[in-house]
Order: C-alpha cells, then sequence, then structure tokens
C-alpha cells in the first residue's frame, strides 16, 4: 500500500462503493457523502488529496474546494463529475480548484488516472521551493501533461516513493 491519504466526497452509493474498492488495497483512503463529514474527515485523517463530486450534498462542491483551500491549503482538491467537463473546469478553476477528474464508472481507468495524479504531486512534493515557484507561475500545465501522457502503476508509485525516502 502506498502511503498517501485520498478522501473521497461522493454522494452516489455505486460510485463510492466502486472507487472505495478500487483505491483500498493501493492508498490509505475514506469515504464521506457530504461536505460537512468532508471537512470534519479532512481534520483527522489529513489526506494528500480530496476527490469531491460535483453533485455533493449539503453545500457546493465550489463552496467545499474554497473552504479546503481556505483552512487545508496544503490538500489538493480535485473536483470529480461526469458532467460536461468544460463548464465544471472553468467554474472549479476560478474558485481555485486544482484539478479535475473525469467520474468514470470504470474502476481501471479510476485507479489510473489517480495513480497519474498522485505521481504527479509526489514529484511536486519533493522539489525544491525554487521549482515550486517555477510550477506554481506557469510550469504545472506542462508538468502535468507530460505526467499524463505516461500511465501509472501503484507499485511505479511505491518504488519512487522508496527511493525519495532513503
Amino acid at each position: 500500500m502506498v502511503d498517501f491519504k485520498i478522501l473521497i466526497a461522493e454522494h452516489d452509493k455505486n460510485m463510492k462503493k466502486m472507487m472505495s474498492d478500487t483505491l483500498k488495497d493501493s492508498f490509505k483512503t475514506e469515504v464521506v457523502e457530504t461536505g460537512a463529514e468532508a471537512l470534519k474527515k479532512i481534520a483527522t485523517f489529513k489526506p494528500e488529496i480530496v476527490f469531491i463530486d460535483f453533485q455533493i450534498d449539503d453545500m457546493s462542491s465550489i463552496e467545499l474546494q474554497q473552504e479546503i483551500a481556505k483552512n487545508y491549503p496544503e490538500v489538493h482538491a480535485v473536483m470529480m463529475s461526469n458532467i460536461d467537463r468544460s463548464k465544471i473546469s472553468l467554474q472549479s478553476m476560478k474558485k481555485r480548484a486544482m484539478d479535475y477528474l473525469y467520474r468514470s464508472e470504470d474502476a481501471e481507468r479510476f485507479l489510473s488516472d489517480v495513480c497519474k495524479l498522485v505521481r504527479w504531486l509526489i514529484d511536486i512534493k519533493y522539489q525544491s521551493p525554487k521549482e515550486s515557484a517555477l510550477v506554481a507561475s506557469g510550469f504545472y500545465d506542462l508538468a502535468k501533461k507530460l505526467y499524463e501522457e505516461k500511465k501509472w502503476s501503484v507499485e511505479e508509485i511505491e518504488k519512487i516513493l522508496e527511493e525519495r525516502n532513503k
């Protein structure tokens, strides 16, 4: 299991089960249904990533993202939806969402997308402050595009973390 914590805020029971079942053997994963539950869980679980369903119960996903950005800036918020990506991405980016993930019912695709994102975040975490500033100033999209072109597995991520922790 990769030492990387993922929180999923998802309202749909079938999607919750698929996501949890897909990630539980690879990453430390918790699942909640509402925005309020997500905020409570972030405080105790301390995830690196929070996947937020666009149609989360009890508050808008944009409001949840804003709360995460304000109170937990170290947490990477990722919007998930199967709705038209362009509309959500634009709304989400204006409110400081860090990423967008198409909410597919295909478990293999979901795991592959999560692994790509985790791999990219690991590299960002281990960069020097100077490199991080470069990423923040425009290399974000370029770096992300490069990682999206390769499929990453859980095993590759574990190997990279082991090498970095030596």
